[in-house]
């Protein structure tokens, strides 16, 4: 069993986006994003308060793929290179798993300030219609996802 949002979460979440055909998703069609109506689009999420420390995850939408990576976020201070994201979502590693495990609806996440977001308000949108549409085919990921 994977643990949410790790290296190995994240391959084991390549492994299902692979198996996927891009006409299965939706949300690649969005009216008010350049980014989200092409398609191809970044969305950076960065979970504060994890065990074992912060932890940056980065899905990307391109022409031919979706693919996740998860890593520790970098410590203050450290000189790293700025993750280049359409959207980029900061929100508590407890808010992370509510929304994961469908205990806590994306709209109320924003509107209780549980979620901040900075950038494409409609990528974000995008990416959760996308991840909605093959939710069948995560199920597996997610009953076997340890938190």
């Amino acid at each position: 069993m994977a643990r949410f949002l790790t290296a190995e979460w994240a391959c084991a979440f390549n492994e299902v986006m692979a198996s996927v055909d891009r006409s299965e998703m939706a949300g690649l069609d969005g009216e008010s994003s350049l980014a989200a109506e092409g398609g191809e689009f970044t969305v950076h999420q960065i979970v504060v308060d994890a065990p074992g420390g912060d932890i940056d995850a980065v899905l990307t939408v391109d022409a031919t793929s979706v693919k996740m990576s998860c890593g520790p976020r970098p410590a203050p201070g450290h000189l790293e290179a700025e993750i280049d994201a359409n959207v980029t979502v900061s929100l508590t590693w407890e808010s992370a798993v509510a929304l994961s495990q469908g205990l806590l609806p994306p709209g109320k996440a924003l509107a209780d300030g549980q979620v901040r977001v900075r950038g494409d308000l409609a990528v974000l949108i995008a990416s959760q219609q996308l991840l909605a549409s093959i939710q069948p085919r995560l199920q597996e990921l997610q009953s076997a996802t340890t938190y």
